[in-house]
């Protein structure tokens, strides 16, 4: 089954929200990078799991600045379809927060494979506890993971079909969790998508937030591709506390089918 998404969409939000910026980077100095890239493990509090992940500083290939975050994609564990994470930052948790929003953005660069890559952001509670996950890949699909337990410690997916973004651009990806309600807004390009039902949801146990991944994952069939980089930058997460008057006017957009992965 395929998912697909609306032309438009609209998000407004009414002035009296309380925001506050948890965390905000544009892997700027004091980040140290390199032409070639710079591991970025143990730099600004990040730490790695796999090989291969560094900073570069070719202000050409930035979103913003001179710098942003890379990991070569070859370099990700493709065991199973499996996944490698990448630097993993700590924010302190939030407590009780109302809403906490996620922001960045991602391209692929070089020149792809049949393999699919995603290059995305992964957010879990101090715990270590998923609350969702969004990504685009290699062939132009979108991923998203929601944060409920399938019962097999997994969580939920769904993808699109190919082509839906254009490879080799950046693209704004967001992520939005009401902790009161436990539902998920997801976003690309400020597009809402839609989700298939019941999908756009985290586990009412999750009760705080703690911090998000940059996230590389590679399938576990297929050609590599020459030279592949998922590429990240400026990412920055938001908790905000609704004022009663805030109007949210839903997104148009579709998100059809899913499937259920670990």
């Amino acid at each position: 089954m395929k998912l697909f998404v609306s032309a438009a969409a609209a998000l407004a939000i009414a002035s009296g929200a309380s925001a506050t910026i948890i965390y905000s980077t544009g892997f700027e100095a004091p980040f140290v990078g390199s032409a070639g890239g710079t591991a970025m493990s143990g730099q600004q509090g990040y730490t790695t799991t796999a090989a291969g992940f560094g900073i570069s500083n070719v202000a050409a290939n930035a979103h913003s600045g001179s710098q942003y975050a890379k990991i070569a994609a070859n370099s990700v564990a493709s065991t199973s379809g499996g996944s490698a994470w990448a630097y993993n930052f700590s924010a302190a948790a939030v407590a009780t927060p109302s809403v906490i929003t996620v922001t960045g953005w991602v391209n692929i660069a070089g020149t792809v494979g049949t393999r699919v890559c995603y290059a995305g952001f992964d957010c879990y509670t101090s715990a270590v506890n998923r609350v969702g996950a969004l990504s685009i890949g290699t062939d132009g699909s979108i991923l998203l993971l929601n944060g409920v337990d399938n019962g097999s410690g997994g969580t939920g997916s769904a993808a699109t079909g190919a082509g839906v973004v254009s490879v080799g651009q950046w693209h704004q990806i967001g992520m939005s969790f009401d902790y009161n309600t436990h539902l998920i807004t997801y976003s690309v390009d400020g597009v809402a998508l839609t989700t298939p039902s019941g999908f756009n949801t985290f586990d009412a146990t999750s009760t705080d937030f703690g911090g998000a991944l940059v996230w590389g994952v590679r399938g576990s069939t297929g050609t590599n591709g020459t030279g592949v980089e998922l590429r990240y930058d400026d990412l920055s997460i938001d908790s905000t506390i609704p004022a009663p008057a805030t109007l949210a006017l839903a997104g148009l957009g579709g998100m059809i089918a899913g499937r259920r992965r670990r």
